[in-house]
């Protein structure tokens, strides 16, 4: 009578020879992962509570990714023991705990209308009203806000444009714009 072993990722992996990348592998994929992972995790929470959103938002967006990879390269790196931790009914309690909880975040949010944040929604909105309704959204009329942007190098605004039509033609980033829009405007 014969017995089978069973498949095993150990076995597999004390056949590979040691080489340059699996070097590389052991000098810098916990350290990359531990490194983006600070990162990563201190621009979380302070995006959490809403603090230096504008600084901060493209670091942490791009370095998420950059800790996807890393990631990808650690695990890559100890895939032995991530092979054992995930034949385990505990590891498997904690993936299903962690999908149950997405998942009652994810999905009712996507069956309700209008759940996007409102105020890129309200940016969005503002950056397509003429010059005049927007010079009302902010307390000014329509000439003091023309006339801000004149001061600020931006030339031949009408109150019927847009600031996307101003962006377009003069080819100017829209948040530059915003910074004329909502400069001198007292805050609550």
């Amino acid at each position: 009578m014969s017995t089978a072993t069973p498949f095993s990722l150990s076995a597999v992996f004390r056949k590979i020879p040691n080489t340059t990348f699996q070097t590389f592998l052991q000098k810098y994929a916990t350290a990359a992962t531990a490194a983006t992972f600070m990162i990563v995790a201190v621009s979380g929470v302070l995006l959490f509570f809403h603090l230096g959103e504008a600084q901060l938002m493209g670091v942490h967006e791009w370095l998420g990714l950059t800790f996807v990879g890393a990631a990808v390269f650690h695990v890559t790196r100890h895939l032995k023991t991530f092979s054992t931790l995930l034949s385990k009914r505990r590891t498997h309690a904690l993936f299903a705990v962690t999908a149950m909880i997405a998942a009652a975040m994810i999905v009712p949010a996507s069956f309700q209308s209008n759940t996007g944040n409102p105020m890129k929604q309200f940016v969005g909105t503002a950056s397509t009203a003429p010059i005049a309704v927007v010079a009302a959204m902010v307390g000014k009329t329509p000439q003091q806000l023309i006339v801000q942007f004149t001061q600020a190098g931006v030339d031949g605004v009408v109150p019927s444009q847009s600031l996307n039509d101003i962006a377009k033609a003069q080819q100017r980033d829209m948040r530059a714009l915003f910074r004329i829009v909502m400069s001198d405007v007292k805050n609550g």
